[in-house]
C-alpha cells in the first residue's frame, strides 16, 4: 500500500512544465473535444497546445476530451496536433466558461477514401483498429475471419466443425496440444467494454483436472475448457470497429497475458441492413437496424444473425450452426451540469455443433455428437460526464451478466474383445465389479451452467501540476465466475469408454471464483525542446478471493506495473514532403489467473482388479476390485504472468504511412498438465487354482483363496505452473495514399514470429516394456520434457482500388508464406532419479544403464528427431470486389487462392506436395 500511495504522490507532484505567475484575470474554465471531421470519433491522447496568459501543454484523455480549469480569462492561441491527421489552429477569446468542439481533418481525401485494411493505431500501444468498412470488405462469417488482417496474419480456409482459438504474435504448435493453451486463455475479449469469460467452462472428460481432452475426436476438436473464447460465436454484423491490442495495454484491462480484443458495437440511427453471405463451407443471413426516438433522446439497435456451416459441402452429417440476437440502447440526458448516458444491452446466443457417423459408411450408425449452448447477456454502461470544470471529469460503472445454459449429448456404441469389469462403487476400498458386455450404447449428457459477473468502476481526473495536464483514471473491477450445471450424466454400467478413471460429478459443488482488482494510470503530455513527449503510467493489482488458507494465492495482491512512452518529433520538409516520425516504447506485466477446474480438479479413480474369475456361466462370475480415490490439488498454482517489450516506430512521409514493432513475451508459468505425485498402491492378487472350476462349484470365496500382495506404480496429475512460452518478432505495416490517377492504393504488411515453447517441470516416465510377464513398475524423473521451436515469415501485398464514379472496389492481395521452421527439442535422455515400486527414490547412475530392469529408464534419441525442418515458399493470391447499385444494393464476392504456388519440397529425402484448393463466396446486401 505504501507503494501504491508514492506512486500516485510522485504522479501528481511531478514538474515538468512552466506556468505563468501572478495572474489577476478572471477564472475560467475550457472543455476540449477532439473529433475526427469526416467520422465523428473521438482522437484519443491528440496533442493540444494552449498559449496566451498561460501556457498548457496536454493529451486527450480515452474519450477525445481535455478540461483545463481556473485558465486566467484572455485571448488563446489553440493548436492541435495528430498523427495521420492535418494541424489544427484557432484563436479563441475566453471571457466565461467555454465548450469547444476540434474537428481535425485526415490527411487523405475525405470523399473518396476507403479503408479495407487495419490500420495501426496512432495511441502508445501497438494495436490494430479495424472498422465496419474493413470488416465489410472483407466479407468475414465469424471473427475468425477478421485476424486475417493482422500484420503476418494470411487468410484460412473455413474450419466452422472445430473450435477457432486466437492466436496473437506467435507462431503456433498443434490445437491439440493442450499443455500451451495460455496464449489462447489469456487473450481477453471485450463487447462493449464488458469482458467475456471463459472461467467456468468445465466440460472434460478426463482425469478430473480439465487439461486434457479425451481421444475421442468429438470432444477433441470442440472443447474450450482452459483454452479460452471460441470465436465461432461471435458475430462480425453489428460490429462498428475493432481493435486488437497486441502491446501494452490499458490497466483497466486485466486476467490476460497475450492481448486484448475490444469489439465496439453500432450505435445511433442506422438503415435496415440485410446481409446473406454463400459458400462452399457455410450460409449466413443478418439483418441490422437502429432507431432514433428524439422526444426520449433514446437510440435502440437491433441486430439478429444466422448462421450454418458445414465441415465439407458434400458432408452434411456434421455441422456447426448459430443463431445471435442482440438488442442495444443508448439514452443521454442532462442533470443539472452532469451529462449521462446510458447504455443497456441484451444479447442472446444460441450455437450447435452436431456430428453423426454416416450409415452408409460405418456400421457405428448410431454414434452421434451434439453439442448445444444458449446464452443470455445484459451488459450495461453508465457514464457521468462533468461538463462543469471540477478534478473528476467523469465517473462510470459497467456490469455484465452472462448465464449458459451448456449442453452435450453422445450417444456412442463400444465394443471391447476381452472381459472388462467396471467398478460398482464411488468411495476407496475393495468391492465387487460388474461386468461389462462385449458391446453396448452408451449415452452420455454433460450439463454445464457457467454464470459470469463482471463490474467496474471508472473515475477519470484531470488536475494540472505547475501547469502540466495530468489524465489520471482509476478503478476497481470485480469478475465472478461459477458453474451450476449438474456435470457428466451417464448409467455407470455402461460408461463412455472402458475407462473408468473418472466418476461422474457435480460442476455445482465447485465453490465460485472471484476476483478483484484495482487500476490507476496517469497519461501525461510535456514538451522537450521542439519535440513532444507523451507517458502512460499505471499499475494494477489483483487478488483472487474466496480461496482457502491452504493456497499460495490466498490473501495476496499481484501487481501488473504498465509503462509506455512515446516521443513525438518535430514535423520537418524532406524534398517537398512533409515527414512526421514516433517512436512508442513499452513494458508491463500482466497475470492471467486460473480457471474453476484448475483450481478446484476432480478425484481421480485408479481400479486394481484383484480376482477376475470368468466362467462360461454368469452367476458364477466374479471380479473383486480395489478402489483407489485420490484429489490431488495444486496448492501452489500460481496466476500466469507475461512480461512483455514492445518497440515501435511509426514513419509517415508525405502520407505513406510505416509502422515497424519490435516486441519480446516471456511467459515463464503457463498452465499445464504435470506430475503431482508418484504413489505405490498395494493391492491383493488373489490365485486362483487351475482346478479350481472342477473343484469348485459357484462364485469363489475369497477367504478360500490365497493371495500375494502387489504393487502399481502410479502418476497422479494436477494443473501446475510448468509451461514457458517464448515469443519474439518484428511486425510491420506500409500504407501508401490513393494515387489518384489509378484511384488505388498500395498496403503491405508482415510479420516475422519465433516461439519457444517448453516446460520447466520434471518429466516422468515409466517404461512400457514387459520383464518376465510384467510391466516396469519404476518411474523416471528428468530434467527436461520436449519442446517446441516454431518460426515464420508472412507477407501480404494489397491494391485496393476505388472508383467512385462506378461505385465500386475491389482488391487483389498476394498472401506469401516465405518460409515455416519447426524443431523438436531434445528430451533429457538420462533420468536424473528414478522412483522405485515401494515409492522410494534413488539417483540414477551408469551402472544402471546396464541394469536388466533400469536400463530401460535410459531413452537415447534419434538425432532425425530433432533436426529443422523448413517448409519453403509458398503464394496465394486472393480476389475480392463490391458493388454498389444506388446506395441500396450491394453485390460482393471473393475468390481466394485465385492463383497459387506450393512448389514442392523434400524432407529427409522425401518429397512432399503441397495441394491448395480455392474457394469462394458471394454475399448481397440491401440497406432500406
Amino acid at each position: 500500500m505504501k507503494q501504491i500511495v508514492l506512486f500516485v504522490a510522485l504522479m501528481a507532484i511531478t514538474p515538468l512544465s512552466t506556468s505563468a505567475r501572478g495572474q489577476t484575470s478572471p477564472l475560467v474554465s475550457l472543455r476540449l473535444l477532439v473529433l475526427d471531421k469526416s467520422t465523428r470519433e473521438t482522437l484519443i491522447y491528440a496533442q493540444v497546445e494552449i498559449s496566451g496568459a498561460k501556457t498548457y501543454n496536454a493529451v486527450t484523455n480515452d474519450k477525445g476530451e481535455l478540461f483545463i480549469e481556473s485558465i486566467p480569462s484572455g485571448e488563446y492561441r489553440i493548436k492541435s496536433k495528430y498523427i495521420g491527421y492535418a494541424d489544427w489552429e484557432q484563436s479563441v477569446s475566453l471571457s466565461a466558461d467555454k465548450i469547444l468542439t476540434i474537428e481535425m481533418e485526415s490527411n487523405r481525401t475525405l470523399l473518396d477514401e476507403v479503408v479495407v485494411t487495419a490500420t495501426e493505431s496512432a495511441g502508445m500501444t501497438s494495436s490494430s483498429l479495424i472498422d465496419r468498412k474493413a470488416m465489410q470488405h472483407l466479407q468475414p462469417v465469424t471473427f475468425t475471419d477478421i485476424l486475417e488482417l493482422l500484420p503476418g496474419r494470411l487468410s484460412k480456409d473455413p474450419a466452422l466443425t472445430g473450435v477457432n482459438l486466437i492466436s496473437l504474435r506467435q507462431s503456433t504448435i498443434s490445437d491439440t496440444e493442450n499443455q500451451y493453451g495460455t496464449s489462447s486463455l489469456g487473450t481477453a475479449f471485450l463487447i462493449d467494454g464488458v469482458p467475456l469469460s471463459a472461467n467456468a467452462d468445465m466440460h472434460s472428460f478426463s482425469r478430473g483436472d480439465g487439461v486434457s481432452i479425451s481421444g475421442d475426436e468429438a470432444y477433441r476438436y470442440r472443447l474450450t475448457t482452459n483454452r479460452g473464447i471460441d470465436m465461432r460465436a461471435l458475430s462480425t454484423d453489428g460490429i462498428d470497429h475493432v481493435e486488437i491490442i497486441r502491446g501494452i495495454p490499458s490497466v483497466r484491462y486485466g486476467d490476460l497475458t497475450s492481448g486484448v480484443v475490444n469489439i465496439e458495437r453500432k450505435k445511433g440511427t442506422t438503415p435496415l441492413s440485410l446481409r446473406f453471405l454463400a459458400n462452399g463451407y457455410s450460409k449466413l443471413f443478418a439483418a441490422e437496424k437502429g432507431f432514433r426516438f428524439d422526444k426520449r433522446n433514446l437510440d435502440v439497435n437491433v441486430g439478429a444473425d444466422y448462421l450454418d456451416a458445414k465441415s465439407n459441402p458434400t458432408n452434411r452429417m456434421e455441422n456447426y450452426q448459430r443463431i445471435n440476437a442482440s438488442v442495444r440502447l443508448n439514452k443521454k440526458w442532462m442533470a443539472g451540469d452532469v451529462k449521462i448516458n446510458w447504455a443497456p444491452n441484451f444479447d442472446f446466443g444460441h450455437t450447435v455443433d452436431r456430428d453423426k457417423t454416416d450409415p452408409d459408411i460405418d456400421y457405428t450408425y448410431i454414434d452421434s455428437y451434439r453439442s448445444s449452448n444458449d446464452r443470455f447477456s445484459l451488459r450495461q454502461t453508465i457514464s457521468f460526464d462533468f461538463t462543469r470544470q471540477k478534478m473528476v471529469k467523469s465517473v462510470e460503472l459497467k456490469t455484465g451478466v452472462t448465464y449458459e445454459n451448456d449442453r452435450i449429448h453422445q450417444v456412442k456404441f463400444v465394443q471391447i474383445t476381452t472381459p472388462t469389469a467396471i467398478p460398482s462403487s464411488t468411495e476407496e476400498g475393495e468391492h465387487d465389479g460388474i461386468y461389462l458386455p462385449s458391446n453396448w450404447v452408451s449415452d452420455l449428457r454433460m450439463d454445464g451452467r457457467p454464470l459470469n459477473l463482471f463490474a467496474q468502476a471508472t473515475t477519470e481526473l484531470s488536475f494540472n501540476t505547475w501547469g502540466l495536464i495530468h489524465n489520471v483514471m482509476g478503478g476497481l473491477d470485480w469478475h465472478f465466475d461459477k458453474n451450476y450445471g449438474q456435470g457428466m450424466i451417464y448409467d455407470p454400467s455402461r460408461p463412455p469408454s472402458g475407462s473408468t478413471d473418472t466418476r461422474p460429478r457435480a460442476y455445482s459443488d465447485v465453490p465460485a471464483s472471484h476476483l478483484a482488482a484495482f487500476f490507476v494510470e496517469d497519461v501525461i503530455g510535456f514538451p522537450v525542446a521542439a519535440n513532444y513527449v507523451k507517458m502512460n503510467v499505471g499499475l494494477r493489482g489483483s487478488s483472487m478471493l474466496n480461496l482457502q488458507p491452504s493456497y499460495e494465492m490466498y490473501g495476496k495482491l499481484y501487481p501488473e506495473p504498465r509503462i509506455s512512452a512515446q516521443w513525438i518529433f518535430p514535423d520537418f520538409q524532406l524534398w517537398g514532403r512533409k515527414i512526421q516520425i514516433d517512436i512508442t516504447a513499452g513494458y508491463g506485466w500482466s497475470n492471467k489467473f486460473p480457471t474453476l477446474i484448475q483450481l478446484y480438479p476432480d478425484y481421480t479413480y485408479l481400479d486394481a482388479v484383484q480376482l477376475n474369475y470368468y466362467h462360461a456361466n454368469p452367476d458364477y462370475r466374479r471380479i473383486y476390485i480395489k478402489t483407489f480415490k485420490r484429489k490431488h490439488v495444486n496448492d501452489d498454482l500460481r496466476p500466469a504472468q507475461n512480461r512483455k517489450f514492445d518497440l515501435r516506430l511509426k514513419l509517415n512521409i508525405h502520407n505513406n504511412k510505416l509502422a515497424v514493432n519490435y516486441f519480446q513475451e516471456r511467459t515463464t508459468t503457463a498452465f499445464r498438465t504435470q506430475v503431482a505425485a508418484v504413489e505405490p498402491l498395494v493391492y491383493k492378487d488373489y490365485i486362483v487354482p487351475d482346478d479350481y472350476t472342477e473343484t469348485h462349484e459357484g462364485r469363489p470365496d475369497l477367504e478360500e483363496l490365497a493371495y500375494v500382495n502387489d504393487t502399481y506404480l502410479h502418476a497422479f496429475p494436477f494443473s501446475g505452473n510448468g509451461s514457458i512460452i517464448d515469443k519474439e518478432g518484428v511486425e510491420f505495416t506500409f500504407q501508401s495514399p490513393r494515387w489518384d490517377v489509378l484511384k488505388t492504393r498500395l498496403t503491405l504488411d508482415g510479420a516475422w514470429f519465433k516461439t519457444e515453447y517448453s516446460n520447466s517441470a520434471p518429466y516422468y516416465y515409466k517404461p512400457y516394456q514387459l520383464v518376465n510377464n510384467r510391466r516396469i513398475e519404476k518411474y523416471g524423473v528428468y530434467q527436461q520434457e520436449s519442446g517446441y521451436i516454431r518460426e515464420e515469415l508472412n507477407t501480404k501485398v494489397m491494391l485496393d482500388t476505388y472508383l467512385p464514379e462506378l461505385d465500386m472496389e475491389f482488391s487483389t492481395s498476394v498472401q506469401c508464406a516465405w518460409f515455416h521452421l519447426s524443431q523438436n527439442k531434445p528430451r533429457s535422455e538420462t533420468p536424473e532419479v528414478y522412483i522405485d515400486t515401494d515409492g522410494s527414490v534413488h539417483s540414477y547412475t551408469e551402472q544402471d544403464k546396464k541394469d536388466m530392469i533400469l536400463q530401460y529408464l535410459y531413452t537415447p534419441h534419434n538425432p532425425n528427431s530433432f533436426r529443422k525442418e523448413r517448409v519453403p515458399f509458398g503464394m496465394s493470391v486472393n480476389l475480392k470486389a463490391s458493388k454498389n447499385f444506388r446506395r441500396k444494393v450491394r453485390v460482393s464476392l471473393y475468390v481466394n487462392k485465385l492463383l497459387d504456388y506450393y512448389p514442392v519440397y523434400e524432407v529427409y529425402g522425401a518429397k512432399i506436395r503441397r495441394a491448395v484448393d480455392p474457394y469462394f463466396g458471394m454475399e448481397l446486401n440491401f440497406t432500406l
